[in-house]
Protein backbone atom coordinates (compact mmCIF):
# COMPACT_ATOMS: atom_id res chain seq x y z
CA UNK A 1 0.00 0.00 0.00
CA UNK A 2 3.07 2.34 0.94
CA UNK A 3 5.34 1.04 -1.41
CA UNK A 4 5.55 3.57 -3.56
CA UNK A 5 5.85 6.37 -1.32
CA UNK A 6 8.86 8.72 -1.08
CA UNK A 7 8.36 11.08 1.73
CA UNK A 8 6.75 10.79 5.01
CA UNK A 9 5.48 14.23 6.28
CA UNK A 10 4.55 14.70 10.15
CA UNK A 11 2.77 17.28 12.43
CA UNK A 12 4.78 18.12 15.39
CA UNK A 13 2.72 18.96 18.34
CA UNK A 14 0.92 15.79 19.41
CA UNK A 15 2.59 13.92 16.78
CA UNK A 16 5.82 13.91 17.15
CA UNK A 17 6.19 15.82 21.27
CA UNK A 18 2.98 16.49 22.96
CA UNK A 19 4.03 19.92 23.62
CA UNK A 20 1.31 21.26 25.68
CA UNK A 21 0.39 18.69 28.67
CA UNK A 22 -0.69 19.34 31.91
CA UNK A 23 2.58 20.00 33.28
CA UNK A 24 2.70 23.64 31.55
CA UNK A 25 0.64 26.28 32.39
CA UNK A 26 -1.23 27.36 29.16
CA UNK A 27 -3.63 29.57 30.48
CA UNK A 28 -0.51 32.00 31.58
CA UNK A 29 0.24 32.34 27.80
CA UNK A 30 -3.89 33.08 27.23
CA UNK A 31 -3.62 35.51 29.79
CA UNK A 32 -0.99 37.33 28.48
CA UNK A 33 -2.55 37.24 24.78
CA UNK A 34 -5.77 38.76 26.74
CA UNK A 35 -4.06 41.61 28.22
CA UNK A 36 -2.58 42.31 24.86
CA UNK A 37 -5.29 42.52 22.65
CA UNK A 38 -7.25 44.68 25.16
CA UNK A 39 -4.99 47.26 25.02
CA UNK A 40 -5.66 47.11 21.11
CA UNK A 41 -9.62 46.93 22.01
CA UNK A 42 -10.07 43.39 21.00
CA UNK A 43 -12.24 41.06 23.46
CA UNK A 44 -9.69 37.71 24.03
CA UNK A 45 -11.72 35.49 26.73
CA UNK A 46 -8.49 34.27 28.72
CA UNK A 47 -10.90 31.12 28.79
CA UNK A 48 -10.05 30.22 25.30
CA UNK A 49 -7.46 28.73 23.47
CA UNK A 50 -4.39 30.61 22.84
CA UNK A 51 -3.94 29.43 19.35
CA UNK A 52 -7.33 31.07 19.00
CA UNK A 53 -5.96 34.41 19.48
CA UNK A 54 -4.77 34.53 15.70
CA UNK A 55 -8.35 34.27 14.06
CA UNK A 56 -9.33 36.46 16.77
CA UNK A 57 -6.89 39.51 15.54
CA UNK A 58 -7.66 38.60 11.96
CA UNK A 59 -11.62 38.70 12.53
CA UNK A 60 -11.80 42.05 14.05
CA UNK A 61 -11.88 44.93 12.52
CA UNK A 62 -9.13 46.87 12.90
CA UNK A 63 -6.74 48.02 9.90
CA UNK A 64 -5.02 45.36 7.88
CA UNK A 65 -1.56 47.23 8.92
CA UNK A 66 -2.50 47.06 12.96
CA UNK A 67 -3.58 42.70 12.48
CA UNK A 68 -0.04 42.23 11.74
CA UNK A 69 1.40 44.42 14.43
CA UNK A 70 -0.81 43.02 16.63
CA UNK A 71 -0.24 38.97 14.65
CA UNK A 72 3.40 39.51 14.78
CA UNK A 73 3.23 39.83 18.79
CA UNK A 74 0.31 37.58 19.48
CA UNK A 75 3.25 34.76 17.28
CA UNK A 76 6.03 35.90 19.62
CA UNK A 77 3.68 35.35 22.47
CA UNK A 78 2.84 31.98 21.38
CA UNK A 79 6.27 30.46 20.31
CA UNK A 80 7.80 31.76 23.70
CA UNK A 81 5.04 29.30 25.17
CA UNK A 82 6.22 26.69 22.54
CA UNK A 83 9.63 26.52 23.58
CA UNK A 84 9.11 26.89 27.06
CA UNK A 85 6.73 23.93 27.05
CA UNK A 86 9.51 21.80 25.23
CA UNK A 87 11.22 21.27 28.64
CA UNK A 88 7.80 19.45 30.27
CA UNK A 89 6.18 17.74 27.07
CA UNK A 90 6.53 14.13 26.14
CA UNK A 91 8.25 12.55 23.72
CA UNK A 92 5.60 9.77 21.21
CA UNK A 93 6.43 6.37 21.79
CA UNK A 94 8.70 5.01 19.51
CA UNK A 95 9.98 8.06 17.53
CA UNK A 96 13.71 7.36 17.78
CA UNK A 97 13.04 3.94 16.28
CA UNK A 98 10.73 5.41 13.74
CA UNK A 99 13.69 7.97 12.67
CA UNK A 100 16.45 5.09 12.36
CA UNK A 101 13.41 2.44 10.07
CA UNK A 102 13.06 5.65 7.65
CA UNK A 103 16.38 6.19 7.07
CA UNK A 104 16.92 2.87 6.61
CA UNK A 105 14.59 2.06 4.09
CA UNK A 106 15.51 5.56 2.68
CA UNK A 107 12.69 8.18 3.20
CA UNK A 108 12.39 11.75 3.31
CA UNK A 109 11.01 12.89 6.44
CA UNK A 110 9.77 16.41 7.10
CA UNK A 111 7.74 18.12 9.13
CA UNK A 112 4.54 20.52 8.74
CA UNK A 113 3.17 22.15 11.67
CA UNK A 114 0.57 24.98 12.82
CA UNK A 115 3.62 24.99 15.79
CA UNK A 116 6.18 27.87 15.19
CA UNK A 117 9.79 26.23 12.78
CA UNK A 118 11.51 27.94 16.21
CA UNK A 119 10.05 25.83 18.87
CA UNK A 120 10.69 22.55 16.11
CA UNK A 121 14.05 23.49 15.33
CA UNK A 122 14.85 23.87 18.63
CA UNK A 123 13.60 20.45 19.37
CA UNK A 124 15.41 19.10 16.80
CA UNK A 125 18.39 20.37 18.39
CA UNK A 126 17.77 20.17 21.76
CA UNK A 127 17.45 16.18 21.10
CA UNK A 128 19.93 15.98 19.09
CA UNK A 129 18.21 14.70 15.94
CA UNK A 130 19.43 15.16 12.31
CA UNK A 131 18.08 18.66 10.88
CA UNK A 132 15.20 17.90 8.47
CA UNK A 133 12.65 20.09 6.42
CA UNK A 134 10.67 22.19 8.56
CA UNK A 135 7.71 24.73 7.90
CA UNK A 136 5.86 26.00 10.49
CA UNK A 137 3.01 28.58 10.67
CA UNK A 138 3.57 31.91 9.15
CA UNK A 139 2.02 34.07 12.29
CA UNK A 140 0.78 37.38 10.15
CA UNK A 141 -1.19 34.67 8.02
CA UNK A 142 -2.71 32.54 10.09
CA UNK A 143 -5.35 31.41 7.32
CA UNK A 144 -2.63 29.37 5.86
CA UNK A 145 -2.42 27.10 9.03
CA UNK A 146 -3.83 23.61 8.53
CA UNK A 147 -6.89 22.76 7.56
CA UNK A 148 -5.48 24.84 4.61
CA UNK A 149 -3.25 22.78 2.18
CA UNK A 150 -0.91 25.45 1.92
CA UNK A 151 2.00 24.10 3.85
CA UNK A 152 1.72 21.05 3.41
CA UNK A 153 1.84 21.99 -0.69
CA UNK A 154 4.48 24.26 -0.14
CA UNK A 155 6.78 21.56 1.67
CA UNK A 156 5.86 18.81 -1.19
CA UNK A 157 7.09 21.55 -4.08
CA UNK A 158 10.21 22.11 -1.86
CA UNK A 159 11.48 18.66 -1.59
CA UNK A 160 10.07 18.12 -5.39
CA UNK A 161 7.39 15.16 -4.56
CA UNK A 162 3.85 14.35 -6.29
CA UNK A 163 1.00 14.51 -3.79
CA UNK A 164 0.78 10.41 -4.55
CA UNK A 165 4.46 10.17 -3.20
CA UNK A 166 4.17 11.29 0.49
CA UNK A 167 2.25 10.18 3.49
CA UNK A 168 1.18 12.68 6.07
CA UNK A 169 0.99 11.77 9.19
CA UNK A 170 -0.93 13.58 12.29
CA UNK A 171 -3.16 13.56 15.48
CA UNK A 172 -5.77 15.78 14.99
CA UNK A 173 -8.47 15.75 12.41
CA UNK A 174 -7.32 18.73 11.42
CA UNK A 175 -4.40 16.80 10.23
CA UNK A 176 -6.60 14.69 8.15
CA UNK A 177 -8.65 17.32 6.58
CA UNK A 178 -5.01 19.10 5.41
CA UNK A 179 -4.27 15.62 3.79
CA UNK A 180 -7.65 15.84 1.93
CA UNK A 181 -7.37 19.54 0.83
CA UNK A 182 -4.03 18.17 -0.25
CA UNK A 183 -4.89 15.27 -2.02
CA UNK A 184 -1.96 12.37 -0.06
CA UNK A 185 -2.99 9.63 1.41
CA UNK A 186 -3.08 10.54 5.79
CA UNK A 187 -2.61 7.79 8.77
CA UNK A 188 -3.79 9.03 12.05
CA UNK A 189 -1.33 8.98 15.25
CA UNK A 190 -3.11 8.68 18.27
CA UNK A 191 -1.08 8.31 21.53
CA UNK A 192 -4.07 9.18 23.41
CA UNK A 193 -7.05 7.08 23.78
CA UNK A 194 -8.85 10.27 23.91
CA UNK A 195 -7.48 11.42 20.45
CA UNK A 196 -8.50 8.19 18.94
CA UNK A 197 -12.04 8.87 20.08
CA UNK A 198 -12.08 11.98 18.36
CA UNK A 199 -10.88 10.33 14.76
CA UNK A 200 -13.73 7.61 15.14
CA UNK A 201 -16.07 10.41 15.64
CA UNK A 202 -14.87 12.69 12.93
CA UNK A 203 -13.61 10.18 10.37
CA UNK A 204 -14.11 6.56 11.30
CA UNK A 205 -12.54 4.96 8.18
CA UNK A 206 -8.93 6.89 8.92
CA UNK A 207 -6.46 4.40 9.34
CA UNK A 208 -4.77 4.99 12.63
CA UNK A 209 -1.94 3.59 14.98
CA UNK A 210 -1.05 4.49 18.72
CA UNK A 211 2.73 5.61 18.25
CA UNK A 212 5.37 5.54 16.27
CA UNK A 213 6.57 1.51 16.83
CA UNK A 214 3.07 0.80 14.99
CA UNK A 215 3.77 3.60 12.30
CA UNK A 216 7.06 1.80 11.44
CA UNK A 217 5.20 -1.31 10.87
CA UNK A 218 2.33 -0.30 8.83
CA UNK A 219 4.84 1.81 6.96
CA UNK A 220 7.76 -0.51 6.13
CA UNK A 221 6.53 -4.31 7.11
Amino acid sequence: MYSSVKGIILDFDGTIFRLFTDAYDLGRTAQTLHALLEKYGIDFSPERDAFESFYTVVSSDKDENVKKEILQQVDSIVTTAEIEALSSGILVKGFDYFLKEAKKHGKILAIVSNNSEKCINTFLSERKIEKMPVLGRIGTHPELMKPHAYLLETMCANLGLAKDEVIFVGDNPRDYQCAENFGCKFIALTPTERKKNRFVKAAPRVQFVEDFYGLSKLIFN
